[in-house]
């Protein structure tokens, strides 16, 4: 139990840095955003800070999304702490709560890891152009879903003992199967099929082993003719080579979603 204990900390104060630089980074474009136009006269409220045109992940919302749920699920692995220090497991509202805070921040990062893995999908293999509210609608839906998908399951047993001790902490009761599943472990399994489909296919893209063209059309390297067949190859820039680095390491993250789920999944 010590272990998932000082996982969660970690994770909680990670996240807290990143979400904290967040709203600094917001906070310099919008609460300082008249002190911009004194010092550059040409910011404008689309660009209140022509100095600071680059762009962060957390800029992002459905990253944000990710790095809120992470939190709600690192505090959800606190109340261990009381459950350690009694050496025993207290059912109550503090139980309940933990359950709660863990099945939330479950779905909300499993949806949120599938909704940035298609976005990414999206827009660097299919070519497609997403509108700006697009991140900030998928958000609204997936916290949506995850309402629904959970409060549904509540009301459905609000006069029986749904939540409980589980062994190590508080969660959905053994006797509920099909609630642990539909509620939770469905998610979590579906996100992790799509990445480990979608990001593959991104990274042999990247790398430049399969070439897509503006038609859609997919070709393997070596057999595609491109439009400007005779001219001169075109020398590799920097910035390609960055991109296939920045490939290579794309793959790590469904590898990591899956170290870190399996666990969890097998012990259920």
């Amino acid at each position: 139990m010590i272990f998932p204990i000082q996982s969660g900390c970690l994770s909680a104060v990670a996240v807290s840095i990143i979400l904290l630089l967040a709203v600094y980074r917001w906070l310099r474009r919008t609460v300082f955003l008249d002190r911009g136009r004194i010092h550059n006269p040409g910011a404008t409220d689309n660009n209140p800070a022509a100095a600071d045109n680059s762009f962060y992940a957390t800029d992002n919302s459905l990253f944000l999304n990710l790095m809120l749920s992470d939190l709600i699920q690192a505090l959800g692995n606190l109340p261990s702490i009381r459950w350690l220090g009694d050496g025993f497991i207290t059912e109550g509202q503090l139980c309940t709560a933990q359950a709660v805070l863990k099945q939330v921040g479950i779905v909300g990062v499993a949806m949120s890891s599938l909704a940035i893995a298609v976005h990414t999908f999206s827009v660097l293999i299919l070519r497609w152009s997403a509108p700006k509210l697009t991140s900030k609608l998928v958000v609204l839906m997936i916290w949506i879903f995850a309402a629904l998908v959970i409060g549904i399951a509540n009301i459905v047993h609000k006069r029986e003992r749904y939540y409980g001790n589980t062994g190590y902490w508080c969660w959905i009761l053994s006797n509920f199967t099909a609630e642990q599943i539909v509620t939770e472990y469905l998610w979590v399994w579906i996100a992790l099929i799509v990445m480990a489909i979608l990001y593959p296919v991104m990274y042999v893209v990247m790398k430049g082993w399969f070439v897509v063209d503006d038609e859609g059309g997919w070709h393997w390297y070596k057999n595609y003719k491109p439009a400007y067949i005779g001219q001169p190859p075109v020398v590799e820039t920097e910035e390609e080579k960055e991109t296939k680095a920045v490939a290579s390491l794309m793959l790590y993250y469904p590898a990591i979603y899956l170290v870190s789920v399996s666990p969890d999944t097998v012990s259920r």
